[in-house]
C-alpha cells in the first residue's frame, strides 16, 4: 500500500511529536523521583497508533477497523495515565497500565482472529507460521536475561551470590519462567510497531 503525505504527517505527529511534547512531564517525574516506567510503556504504542490513525482518517479500504480503534483507544489511555502520573500519587499507575495492556491485548486477539485473513494480511497482522519463532525468541530472551543476572551475582560473590542461589531453590523463578511465555502473547499490543509500520511501505 502506498503512503501519501497526509498519512505520513499523522504518523509523524503520533510517533515523534507526542513523545517530544511529553518530555517536560517526564522531566518533572525524574526531578521528583517518580517512576517513569509508564512513559516507556506508553511510547511503545505511539508508532503503530500513528499508522492506524492515519489509515482510518484516510478511510483506507480493507483495514481491520475494530482492531485499529481498539489500539488507538488503548494508546489514548496509556497517554492519559502518563500525564496523570506526573501530577497525582503514583501508587498503582503501573499496575493499571499493565491491566490495560493485557485487557486490550486479549480483545485484540479476539478482533484479529475474527477478522478476514485478507485484511490481516494487507496490514501485516498475520503470524505467517511464525508462532514457533515467537516462542523461540521468548525462550532465548529468558535464557540471556537469566545468564546476565547469574553472571552479575557471581561477580558480586558473598551474601548476594548465596541469596541468589537460595532464590533458585524456591518455586518463584520457575513460576515466573512458565508465566513469561503466555504473558508475551497476552501483552503483544505494544510491540506492533515493526509490522504495522512496515505495512505502510
Amino acid at each position: 500500500m502506498k503512503t501519501n503525505k497526509k498519512e505520513l504527517t499523522v504518523f509523524a505527529l503520533c510517533a515523534y511529536a507526542i513523545p517530544f511534547l511529553m518530555m517536560p512531564l517526564l522531566y518533572i517525574c525524574l526531578q521528583n523521583g517518580r517512576d517513569t516506567s509508564i512513559f516507556a510503556n506508553a511510547q511503545m504504542f505511539y508508532p503503530a497508533a500513528g499508522v492506524m490513525l492515519a489509515f482510518l482518517l484516510a478511510r483506507r479500504q480493507g483495514t481491520p477497523k475494530r482492531f485499529y480503534i481498539l489500539h488507538i483507544a488503548a494508546t489514548a489511555l496509556m497517554l492519559a495515565m502518563s500525564v496523570l502520573s506526573a501530577f497525582l500519587p503514583q501508587e498503582g499507575w503501573l499496575n493499571i497500565a499493565n491491566f490495560v495492556i493485557i485487557i486490550a491485548s486479549v480483545l485484540g486477539w479476539i478482533f484479529l482472529l475474527t477478522e478476514k485473513k485478507t485484511k490481516r494480511e494487507a496490514c501485516g497482522l498475520r503470524l505467517h507460521g511464525k508462532l514457533l519463532t515467537a516462542l523461540v525468541i521468548c525462550v532465548y530472551f529468558l535464557a540471556v536475561k537469566t545468564a546476565m543476572v547469574f553472571l552479575s551475582m557471581a561477580m558480586q560473590g558473598g551474601d548476594s551470590w548465596a541469596e541468589y542461589l537460595a532464590y533458585w531453590r524456591t518455586s518463584a523463578p520457575w513460576v515466573m519462567a512458565v508465566v513469561l511465555v503466555p504473558n508475551f502473547f497476552l501483552s503483544f499490543l505494544p510491540f506492533l510497531a515493526r509490522n504495522t509500520v512496515g505495512a505502510t511501505t
